[in-house]
């Protein structure tokens, strides 16, 4: 499944900390393997490949155009921008394509456009992070998978907050149990 629309707007977060996607209506099933040719998605969030759909792809795209959407959201929350900009629709379609055609040939990494400033935006100095990134806004054969962008270092950390958010939810509620057998027992 390919989502092609992955944006702030097509996300929520239940009142319980789970994600959902919204918005399937972009959407398409595919085979693996298979290629899709359609051009869709919210230019900022938009991979290279959906933008060029001709040869310089292989002639087509698959599901990593979510982890391209992915890393720009990745991005916006880090520095609050979105990586590539531009005053009209067709600025910003050049700015992608730029810097594409330049990370192709070994000229930039998305790194290269992170924000100087580390007192403000400490993530920009953090190496997994920029680790992660890179590995995100490359070519398609380059890019993470969607199950190696969850296995990234960079992602671990948070697995374990999560993880123990979880044992400290199991305990209290062992704790309430225990309170409630005793109220009960007295």
């Amino acid at each position: 499944m390919i989502h092609r629309d992955l944006k702030p707007a097509n996300i929520l977060i239940t009142a319980d900390g789970q994600i959902k996607i919204l918005d399937y209506g972009l959407s398409r099933a595919c085979k693996e393997d298979e290629e899709i040719f359609s051009p869709f998605g919210s230019p900022v969030y938009v991979a290279p490949e959906i933008i060029f759909n001709d040869d310089s792809y292989e002639g087509g795209y698959d599901e990593k155009v979510d982890v391209w959407s992915f890393g720009v959201l990745f991005y916006r929350l880090a520095f609050g921008e979105a990586p590539f900009r531009g005053g009209t629709i067709a600025t910003l379609v050049r700015d992608i394509i730029d810097f594409a055609q330049n990370n192709a040939e070994g000229l930039e990494q998305i790194s290269d456009r992170f924000p100087t400033d580390l007192e403000r935006y400490p993530l920009a100095g953090d190496e997994n992070f920029r680790d992660f990134l890179n590995k995100i806004f490359c070519k398609p054969e380059d890019r993470l998978s969607m199950k190696e962008v969850l296995e990234h270092p960079f992602l671990m950390p948070m697995e374990e907050a999560l993880q123990n958010v979880s044992l400290v939810e199991s305990a209290e509620g062992s704790i309430h149990e225990a309170e409630l057998e005793q109220s009960v027992s007295v």
